[in-house]
Parts: C-alpha cells; structure tokens; sequence
C-alpha cells in the first residue's frame, strides 16, 4: 500500500477481538491540515465511497463532486456539472391586479408551476447498492420547492433524473429536506428515505422498476408517505432537529440520528425500536449535536459506526465503533475504539454532517476487512482500516461499497417471510428459543407481540435480524 503524504491520527489503536484499526490519512483541524477547499461558506455537506474513491458533493464556486483516493487521501478530479441540466419544479401563485374601479383592487391567484435550477444543488451524496452515484437538492420548504434526484455519469458529469417528490395536497407543505438516504438499486428497486428538519416525521418514497410508485393504505394515490417518529431517545427530544441523517438497514427498519437525539433504530411505522442509549456505558455518546451513523458487517460480526460527540466537547467531533450484540442490537455491544481519539476537530458545524462511510474488502482467503471513511463539515475527513487477524492485505480484491444482503427477512402480517427456502431459528431477546422450521418460505409469527430474533440461513447465507410482531 502506498504510503499517504498527508498528515495522520497520531494516536495508537490496540487491537480489540481479533480486530485491528489504522489510521492510512487525515486531513483536519486536529491535524493542521484541514482540506480547506472543503471548508467554509457551506461547500460540502456530503460525503461517500465508491470504488477506491471518496466523493464529496461540493455546492459552492462550482457545482459538482470532488473525488480523492480513498487509500492515499490524494485529489483526483473533480466533476463539475452543467447546472442548467438539474431544474426542478417550483410552485409559486401568480398574481393578476384587476381594477374595478378608482381604489378597489381584485387579486386574481392562478396556481402556476415553473422549472429552474435549485439554489442548493449538490447538497448531498450517496452511492446505491448497484454503485450508482446519486445526488439531489435540498429544499428549504416543499410547499414550494420540489426535490429531484439524479444519477451522475462520474466520466462527463452527465445527469439521469431518478425521481422527483412533489408537495401534494398540501401533505408536506412547509417540510425542509436537507439530506437523504437509498437502499437497494434506483433503476430497479429501491427505496428513498428524506428525513425533516425540525420536525418529527420521515417521507419514504419506493421506485419499483426504476419507477416511483404509488404507495398503499393511507397514502394510496401518492407517490410518498410521510411516517411520523413516535418517540426519541433521549426521550426529552421533541424532533428531528437540525440536519437529521437516516441510513436505511432494509424493508422494514431504519436509523435515525438528530441534532437533539442519538443514533436510535426504528420500524417503517415510527417505532422507536432501541438506541445507543441502550447500549453498555462505555460505547456512550458524549452529546448529541452532530449526526451520522452506518451499520456494517464483517466476516459474520456485526458492527456500527456512529458520531458521539460535537465541536464544543472533547473529544470534539469522534466516532464510535462498536461490534452490536445478537440481533444485531445495541444491547449487549462491546466498544472497540474512538476515531479519531482525540477528536477531528472543533470548528463550528452548523449543518450537523458527521458521516461515517464503509467500503468493504476481501483478501484471496474469504477474510473481509473495511475501510471506514469519516468527515465532519468544515473540520476534516479521514480514513481508516479495520482489519481481522490473518489478514493478507497483498491478496486484497480492490475496494467496494458495502452492498445490499440478499437474504431478506420480513413480518407480513401474521407471518415471517423470507426470500428463499430457509433454515429458521426465532429466538426472544432473552435469547430463549421460540421456534425454529427448515426449507420454509415464510413460518408462522409468534402469538406475543414484542421484538424477536431471527436467524435464518438461505443458499447457505445466514442472516440474523430483529424483527417486529405487532
């Protein structure tokens, strides 16, 4: 590996569980070498990885990506878009003066629509499981504002609209959308997540071959649904807050972290489901403030990645990570290391980004391993390499996303479904069992409504997941 000539996290990592972390390059306030094309009047609110790279949404002095070496934290290119190809729709009323007579004035108000280039183009980034890049506008008010996503060809620049959401009967009117969240694949099945800010729901949109879709039940006839948070933790929390982050974990479940809450798992009906805050004191937050959270597994171990503090406290701006107790839950977790330990740096971050992103590894023995990449706005990025013994980084197969699983299990009605004929265990989350069934496609749920334990092996994938019986 090519040895980076940048600036590194000069703390040392001991080795935890077979598991040990490096630091490959930081570019920070902490380290005096902060990126400062990034920083400053809001350019970059966004961050991922794809394919050996980091990409950043930049929204300010041009319009586009800057894309960097995820190994050696070197510029590459930037992506600059033809902006004049992003319109989006813009509701406004227009007004007609009518003069009956001498002081008597009528408004005549027509509902008008118009395109035109957003002002907050580019303002994030993420990458679906298929690899495609994808970026979107903010809307500072839906009653006005639409958002569009778009696929970019990160070659030319070139944009490919994947769906726009648009206020409809006055259901999201009002709603700031600063960031957003896709699973699965935009040109064929995937699901869009838009957390609000300083407001207490989530608007869910599903494409369905490449297709936005009407949704069913209350929201039959509209291609959104709005899922109202039921509950918070801290539960003295009264909203999402500022600059809220979702990271979809499947179907049926969802994390969401908040300018005033930390990261906590819930159900696609707003059920708060658990929290970091059920987690041992040790994987602890410091304060809540900043927002970013990514679930990952390796070798079959599951774990999370999440922000644990913001600029005011020490270590300012850090990330946990932590191997999840069965399920996987927060429950019974075992702390592994604070990144950077001491902090990436305290510059104010007003728009609450503290990502942290996974690129998974394998070398030629089976054995996965993960790059983690973390940045917070206006003070830093920086990557890591989480690695298991043996380990043998000369037989490495290159770098990808963390890709969706394809073992899914699910709660239909009365029902555990899966996607294929599966070896099932279902435990309580006393880790009692419950039931079990082999070669089946779905089984019955059990009669108690609570939160159970699946664990079910399908074409010799095993997959373990909380699920909901309500």
């Amino acid at each position: 590996m090519a040895t980076p000539m940048v600036a590194q996290d000069p703390a040392t990592y001991q080795p935890v569980n077979g598991y040990s972390i490096e630091n490959l390059w930081m570019k920070s306030v902490a380290t005096d070498n902060n990126m400062t094309e990034l920083v400053g009047g809001n350019r970059s609110r966004g961050m991922t990885v794809k394919d050996g790279e980091v990409l950043y949404s930049y929204r300010s002095d041009f319009t586009g990506i800057k894309v960097y070496d995820l190994k050696t934290g070197d510029f590459k290119k930037d992506v600059k878009f033809d902006t004049e190809k992003f319109k989006v729709s813009y509701a406004y009323t227009k007004v007609d003066t009518v003069v009956n007579a001498p002081g008597d004035t009528t408004f005549n108000k027509t509902p008008m629509e118009e395109q035109k280039v957003p002002g907050f183009l580019c303002n994030d980034i993420q990458v679906d499981d298929a690899g495609h890049v994808i970026v979107f506008n903010m809307s500072t008010s839906l009653s006005g504002e639409a958002i569009d996503l778009w696929s970019i060809d990160m070659a030319t620049g070139e944009p490919t609209k994947v769906m726009e959401l648009k206020n409809a009967d006055g259901l999201l009117d009002g709603y700031r959308v600063d960031y957003f969240a896709v699973k699965g694949d935009v040109t064929k099945d995937a699901i869009v997540m838009f957390p609000v800010s300083s407001g207490n729901v989530v608007i869910r949109c599903d494409i369905k071959d490449g297709q936005l879709v009407e949704q069913t039940g209350e929201y039959a006839g509209y291609n959104f649904k709005v899922i109202e948070i039921q509950k918070y933790a801290p539960k003295d929390a009264a909203d999402n807050g500022t600059g809220p982050r979702i990271a979809i974990v499947d179907n049926d479940y969802f994390y969401l972290d908040g300018f005033n809450s930390g990261a906590s798992l819930y159900d696609m009906s707003g059920s708060l489901i658990e929290s970091v805050y059920d987690a041992p004191e040790e994987c602890a937050l410091v304060n809540v403030g900043n927002n970013g959270v990514a679930e990952f597994t390796l070798n079959n171990k599951p774990f999370c990645a999440y922000v644990i503090s913001n600029n005011v406290v020490t270590p300012a701006q850090a990330w946990k990570i932590i191997e999840m107790g069965e399920g996987p839950t927060f429950a019974g977790a075992t702390y592994y290391w604070t990144i950077p330990e001491g902090g990436i740096g305290g510059n104010s971050n007003a728009v609450r980004t503290a990502l942290p992103r996974i690129a998974k590894v394998t070398d030629g023995k089976g054995l996965e391993a993960a790059y983690i990449a973390v940045y917070a706005e206006a003070n830093g990025t920086a990557v890591y390499k989480m690695t298991p013994d043996g380990y043998d980084e000369n037989s490495e197969s290159g770098v990808a996303r963390v890709a969706a699983d394809n073992v899914k299990v699910f709660v239909n009605g009365d029902m555990i479904q899966f996607s294929g004929a599966a070896d099932a265990t279902v435990y309580n989350l006393a880790g009692q069992k419950v039931m079990e069934a082999n070669g089946v496609e779905s089984m019955a749920a059990p009669a108690v409504k609570g939160i159970y334990v699946v664990k079910a092996v399908v074409d010799g994938v095993q997959k373990v997941q909380k699920v909901v019986v309500k």
